[in-house]
């Protein structure tokens, strides 16, 4: 139960952020990542973002 409020303030802002990269531009966090840093970060981003859902 304590740990609801802490998941709420980083997931809401999360969300956020990614609804508005989703909105306006085309491809995922990969693309996002790749494009504005490189492409290891990118694959390294995808590679975070799926090991959370473990």
């Amino acid at each position: 139960m304590p740990y609801i409020v802490p998941a709420i303030v980083f997931l809401m802002p999360m969300a956020l952020v990614s609804a508005e990269l989703a909105s306006g531009w085309n491809g995922g966090v990969y693309r996002w990542v790749s494009e504005r840093l490189s492409k290891p970060l990118g694959f390294l981003a995808v590679w975070c973002q799926f090991a959370m859902t473990i």
